[in-house]
């Protein structure tokens, strides 16, 4: 759905707004202090505690959201990389780039690079499975190709 460029901004905007959120839950905590310091009337100390515990909870969430962003361009780099455990079984990675492309693409279609391993289809003398052009054994029942 997204290209890798596209969710690496998004990370950048989950930096940004992670650092915003603890500012934010920053200046809170600072009322609450401000409040007891220069106030004299007896609502100091509520608009301090609600101050105080608003500010935390938002500081929490700017954390979790920066701990979150890392995580989340931690998979989207597996899944560029061509990690098999995330859906990217039928494919291969370019010679190029290193992205993830279709098994058997003869260019790739982030780079447009030609691919040298993918050339061609073989197919197996056994079951009549078209496997890709460099593999030395079929994917589905392991005959091994005469070369």
């Amino acid at each position: 759905m997204f290209g890798y460029k596209e969710k690496r901004y998004g990370k950048f905007l989950f930096v940004v707004m992670s650092i915003l959120l603890v500012a934010l839950g920053g200046g809170s905590i600072f009322g609450g202090v401000y409040a007891i310091l220069r106030m004299s009337h007896w609502a100091k100390y509520v608009i301090s505690v609600v101050a105080f515990i608003v500010g935390v909870l938002i500081i929490s969430f700017g954390i979790f959201m920066f701990m979150f962003s890392f995580s989340l361009i931690n998979s989207w780099k597996s899944v560029r990389d061509g990690n098999k455990s995330i859906g990217t079984a039928n494919k291969n990675l370019c010679e190029k780039c290193g992205r993830v492309i279709a098994k058997g693409a003869l260019y790739c279609e982030h780079c447009g690079a030609k691919q040298q391993l993918g050339h061609g289809l073989k197919k197996c003398p056994v079951c009549k499975t078209q496997n890709s052009g460099n593999a030395e054994y079929c994917e589905k029942c392991g005959t091994k190709f005469e070369e």
